[in-house]
């Protein structure tokens, strides 16, 4: 197989003489991206919208004033790629929502790790968690390059590719295709907020029709039931397992969208979407894409379990993430490391605060994950 790069490359120019213009290219990108990228939490926005950033762009990752910075992590074999998807909030700029994907270019498949964003990820950031590094980097440093070096030196990830969105680009790609539907098995439903009201409700049982507000509610809700003051059995981590019921859903809308109604969303959403991926390269990504069914996507998390404590300088106790170095590395060679060298817990500087704290070493709660069309099956979807 011929390097990914050069691939992209090659086909952009091939393209090129087509005289296809950027949108309609971008569009050519999408039909063949939903299979894959658009199942990225949040990445059907990616696969309706590409927006590159140019060169010249102050929020370029290039565009780097300090000096003496760590150099970018990249994945060292053109067999393997890793794209990083973000959503940000609005305000303070946390990125609540974190995925890292896994292209395997030679077996046609494609593994998401989903990372809590209660990871504890050291007391140099502000509140010790991971959704702060890219809110926190140092001066004179580009925030999505913050938490790449972060990514890189901390959980031994390397990445290639970025996107990133905020919520309103999240609201307006599910209006934009239409609403997406799911269902929900507790029997007393969720209890969920609207976040444009700050008013709870509660969603489901059953079959449920999410526009872009319910989507926002659905997949950033607290609470798992109609009592307001209970929150998740295992915290933060059923929220990321039950935004992958959304993942799957999601996945099967654009897959029932015709070319038509992709470009009309796409026209709506481009905006809001950021990355470094140029029109090249995402045609470079595509043709092999194609070839990957739902079967084929797999969803983990970070293997660890929840502690409290209060850091230095912290005024109050905050719960945290704290995870399980040695699961972890056995996780991320078995289904994040097709062809790199074998990654070691000596090998990534992220502690294991509930260690430091004293907790008990308690067994993880990373449920093992499945496939899109495991758990599709799964929610009655």
């Amino acid at each position: 197989m011929r390097e990914k790069k050069n691939l992209s490359k090659k086909k952009f120019v091939r393209r090129k003489t087509r005289r296809h213009d950027p949108f309609r290219i971008t569009v050519n990108v999408v039909c063949s991206l939903v299979l894959i990228i658009s199942t990225l939490a949040l990445t059907g926005m990616l696969a309706l919208g590409m927006h590159p950033l140019q060169e010249n762009d102050p929020d370029h990752p290039a565009k780097e004033t300090a000096s003496g910075l760590e150099p970018l992590p990249t994945s060292m074999h053109h067999n393997s790629s890793y794209i990083l998807v973000l959503g940000t909030d609005n305000s303070n700029g946390l990125t609540d929502m974190i995925l890292v994907a896994c292209m395997d270019h030679e077996k046609n498949t494609m593994n998401f790790l989903q990372i809590t964003r209660d990871l504890y990820i050291g007391d140099d950031i502000p509140t010790g968690k991971i959704n702060a590094v890219y809110a926190n980097a140092r001066k004179g440093e580009n925030k999505i390059n913050a938490l790449r070096r972060r990514l890189g030196s901390y959980l031994g990830i390397p990445i290639d590719h970025y996107v990133t969105f905020n919520l309103e680009g999240f609201r307006n790609m599910v209006d934009a295709i239409g609403g997406v539907d799911i269902n929900i098995a507790q029997e007393d439903g969720i209890d969920v907020e609207d976040f444009t009201t700050g008013e709870h409700y509660i969603m489901g049982p059953g079959p449920v029709h999410l526009d872009g507000n319910k989507a926002e509610s659905f997949v950033r809700k607290r609470y798992q039931t109609k009592h307001m003051d209970k929150g998740y059995a295992l915290g933060d981590v059923s929220r990321v397992q039950q935004q992958r019921v959304f993942y799957a859903a999601l996945a099967k809308k654009l897959q029932s969208m015709s070319l038509g109604q992709l470009t009309s969303a796409a026209t709506q959403c481009y905006k809001e979407i950021t990355t470094d991926l140029s029109i090249g390269e995402m045609l470079g990504y595509a043709q092999e894409m194609q070839q990957v069914d739902m079967s084929n996507i797999l969803m983990k998390s970070v293997p660890g379990q929840f502690c409290e404590t209060r850091l230095d300088g912290e005024e109050y106790r905050l719960d945290y993430y704290s995870i399980h170095k040695k699961e972890y590395v056995e996780m991320f060679n078995a289904y994040f490391n097709p062809y790199g060298e074998a990654l070691t817990v000596d090998g990534i500087q992220i502690e294991e605060l509930h260690r430091l704290v004293g907790d008990k070493y308690e067994p993880s709660v990373e449920d093992g994950g499945g496939t899109l069309e495991e758990i599709a099956i799964e929610n009655g979807e």
